[in-house]
């Protein structure tokens, strides 16, 4: 089973895997005036929505997401094989949105994985 995760690699999933994390970790800007995070500074995650589809046929395929959560601005997406679906690449997309200091309004943005294959060994 997968305990860690190099994120210039695959999530190979096999019978029996549950609960393999991937995390997506969110940068803010270091300084209202500086652009050099993935949201603006003073940003936090509010809330966030997961979905998995086969990255050959656009199959909807959230059976391989076992839970999600986050802390602070980092989301963990737990994933699991499943026999449900046939062996091949998967892409996860978080979609978070995101509170801005000082304003009412939100900021939606998405972040793909396509790095996720299920494998029958």
């Amino acid at each position: 089973m997968v305990d860690t995760f190099s994120g210039s690699k695959n999530i190979n999933l096999q019978p029996g895997e549950i609960d393999v994390p991937l995390k997506m970790r969110v940068t803010i800007a270091s300084a209202s005036t500086v652009n050099d995070g993935f949201i603006p500074f003073g940003s936090t995650l509010s809330s966030f929505t997961v979905n998995a589809h086969n990255g050959e046929t656009g199959t909807s395929s959230t059976d391989i997401i076992a839970g999600s959560s986050s802390v602070a601005n980092t989301i963990v997406i737990y994933l699991q094989y499943t026999t449900a679906y046939e062996a091949g690449n998967y892409h996860v997309e978080a979609r978070g949105t995101f509170s801005l200091t000082g304003s009412t309004k939100q900021l939606i943005r998405q972040l793909d994985f396509n790095r996720v294959w299920m494998k029958d060994r």
